[in-house]
């Protein structure tokens, strides 16, 4: 019971810090105060996302591991390399969101009863995969400058000179719910092909999850 309850707290704060993460940036003020709330809420993210392998120590070690320069950098002052700060930083954010994702996704799949865990899980991972793909977006327009466009023009850029990771945010969540306003538009293969992968991952999530959370809840009513 004291464990459920823990994690039900950690589930329960990843969600509340990624709904912070999406909600928070566009009723900031688009300055230095604003761009350094998104980085605390970015780290805050990682940080509780970190929390949750808790119980996995090899996973839990690897993801502070990866914690530390996804952090770090974007953190840090500009440092010589070029971009080579900016790309080491959002690849070690994606491999820690996509592992703390795998680890939700596993244990959510591996529940033997749909529990408010079992939900605030399947949520958080719904929610990671659309960070991870603007993480992902961000270093293809960090690699290849104007793979995406808003509106017809580039996309803002950061103090660190990359992508605007706020557009991409967006982007990335209306093409994982396939919405796609076309404000933000991929204008490269890679970008498009992203975008296509992102799309069919979002539908088939849905379906798969709802499938085994309802299959889940058959199969405990029907135990005596």
């Amino acid at each position: 019971m004291r464990e459920a309850m823990e994690d039900r707290a950690v589930y329960l704060g990843l969600l509340v810090s990624l709904v912070a993460l999406l909600l928070l940036p566009s009723l900031l003020p688009d300055n230095a105060f604003g761009a350094a709330v998104v980085r605390i809420l970015f780290s805050l993210v990682l940080l509780v996302a970190v929390v949750t392998s808790r119980r996995h120590r090899r996973t839990v070690w690897i993801a502070i591991a990866l914690w530390i320069p996804a952090v770090g950098l974007r953190w840090a002052p500009e440092l010589p390399g070029g971009a080579l700060p900016s790309i080491v930083g959002y690849v070690s954010s994606l491999l820690l969101i996509g592992l703390v994702a795998t680890t939700l996704l596993s244990s959510v799949l591996t529940s033997r009863r749909v529990t408010q865990n079992t939900l605030y899980g399947a949520v958080c991972v719904y929610l990671l995969l659309g960070v991870a793909w603007a993480l992902l977006y961000s270093l293809v327009e960090l690699e290849a400058p104007g793979s995406f466009v808003l509106q017809g023009g580039l996309l803002p850029r950061s103090e660190e000179g990359g992508a605007y990771t706020e557009s991409l945010l967006y982007f990335s969540l209306v093409t994982l719910t396939t919405l796609g306003y076309g404000d933000v538009t991929p204008v490269t293969e890679l970008a498009q092909m992203l975008a296509v992968i992102e799309a069919m991952t979002g539908q088939l999530y849905v379906a798969i999850t709802v499938a085994g959370l309802v299959a889940l809840q058959v199969t405990h009513s029907r135990e005596p």
